[in-house]
């Protein structure tokens, strides 16, 4: 007891002693102003010279206010957009009934298809699909309430939609009982299933998910988002992972893009947009007018691309509850990668490379995981780590919950040893100094 007394107030005296030095640093003046010096630039950016294109608005005269007018007025009249509109309500009003009738007859066209001449070329895989289709459409000739209905109160679809993308629940409300459309459903499923001859049935159900896909992203930009975020470091697993990175980053970009200039998302634009949109610009010029020719041209693109996704990723990030969602995905992911890159050194034949094999014989390899080399795979460890201290220092959470990023933690610390890169070693000591020395007052005593 004596013995617990006395660590007590060594420790009570110990973070006495920090709070006079967190107070000291905190009254000076030096560090008030490095502190408060990039809101003044903030507010300088807005209200002087560059105030034009930034995102304050005085009035309504702006040619901001109304360009944002403009655009929602477009999106009000464009065809395209009243068309898919009706086009997604005539589908949600439509009586699953309706549904169930297609697919039967789809189903049962496309399997008879299967065994006219010339159909053998496409599997049975083509087969399989159109019975697995009749077969699923057979208890959906029961209901009639309407598709929204039925999603809306879905167990798994109902939470998703809206409990994950959070969509709004006005395009789910309750309603009665859904239109019969079982006529223009007959003539599609007619069709498609005449298609079937020529495509088979498992490109045309992979047709409709991709499009079926393609519309929630525009309608939520950020599932596309989180979903970028959570297989970024797989993306090596591909023949292109540079094409498809800027690629997924250009489609995100332009989907939240497309929601912000319709009034669905907040678009700002200060000091550090201004300055991400001239690096964009750099990077696109310099690859226009370069001398890499076409290569270059296409890593300026490439670089500009990924650079723009600063724009739809600070507007998700500002955003708690996907902020919260992506550091989940990220850890996630992290930990995954950590689990094989232990596993590639321990129980794989690592050939020696990026050693210096003069002063490091005794090394049996350095892991880089599903990156190109270890240093990238350290720094990639690196950077993902302090989520899991986070999650250790949260004394909100549960006990379990901070036990699992302590091993977490522990996975990455790990890998990051075993790619054997000094410099990350070196990163993660000072990362782990500053969260120590910055997260509270008692960790700084401690």
């Amino acid at each position: 007891m004596k013995k617990g007394r006395r660590e007590s107030v060594i420790l009570a005296g110990i973070e006495q002693l920090c709070g006079r030095v967190r107070d000291f640093f905190a009254e000076s003046l030096l560090l008030d102003g490095l502190s408060s010096a990039f809101g003044r630039c903030e507010q300088s950016f807005r209200t002087g010279l560059f105030s034009p294109i930034s995102d304050a608005e005085p009035d309504r005269n702006t040619w901001k206010y109304r360009f944002r007018r403009a655009c929602l007025h477009f999106g009000e009249k464009s065809r395209f957009a009243g068309l898919s509109a009706s086009l997604g309500d005539a589908l949600l009003s439509a009586s699953v009934e309706s549904y169930g009738c297609f697919g039967l007859l789809f189903g049962g066209m496309s399997s008879m298809m299967f065994f006219l001449p010339g159909r053998e070329a496409q599997g049975m895989r083509s087969l399989l699909t159109s019975l697995i289709i009749l077969i699923v459409s057979l208890p959906l000739l029961q209901p009639k309430c309407a598709l929204s209905h039925a999603l809306g109160h879905s167990m798994l679809l109902g939470r998703f939609l809206l409990g994950f993308c959070l969509l709004p629940s006005d395009r789910f409300k309750e309603c009665e009982e859904g239109k019969n459309r079982l006529v223009p459903f007959f003539f599609l499923a007619i069709i498609l299933g005449g298609i079937t001859y020529w495509i088979s049935s498992f490109s045309l159900l992979m047709l409709f998910l991709a499009i079926l896909l393609l519309a929630l992203s525009f309608t939520c930009p950020e599932l596309p988002i989180l979903f970028l975020i959570g297989v970024l470091p797989f993306l090596n697993l591909f023949s292109h992972p540079t094409l498809l990175l800027s690629s997924c980053a250009l489609f995100c970009t332009l989907a939240w893009f497309i929601k912000a200039f319709r009034g669905k998302r907040s678009l700002r634009f200060g000091l550090i947009d201004f300055a991400v949109l001239l690096t964009v610009l750099t990077y696109l010029f310099g690859g226009l007018v370069g001398s890499g020719g076409r290569e270059g041209i296409l890593q300026g693109v490439a670089t500009a691309a990924v650079i723009l996704f600063w724009f739809p990723a600070s507007g998700f990030f500002g955003q708690t509850v996907w902020r919260r969602r992506a550091i989940c995905f990220i850890r996630i992911s992290s930990l995954f990668l950590a689990l094989f890159g232990i596993f590639q050194y321990f129980f794989t034949d690592l050939e020696l490379k990026w050693t210096d094999t003069t002063r490091f014989s005794d090394i049996d390899g350095r892991v880089c995981g599903l990156f190109s080399n270890p240093n990238i795979f350290a720094v990639y460890l690196l950077l993902s780590a302090p989520f899991f201290l986070i999650g250790i220092a949260d004394e909100s959470r549960g006990f379990w919950y901070r036990l699992r990023n302590a091993a977490g933690f522990l996975m990455l610390t790990l890998c990051t040893v075993l790619t054997w890169s000094r410099g990350a070693w070196l990163g993660l000591l000072v990362a782990l100094l500053l969260f120590v020395l910055t997260h509270s007052r008692r960790s700084l005593s401690i």
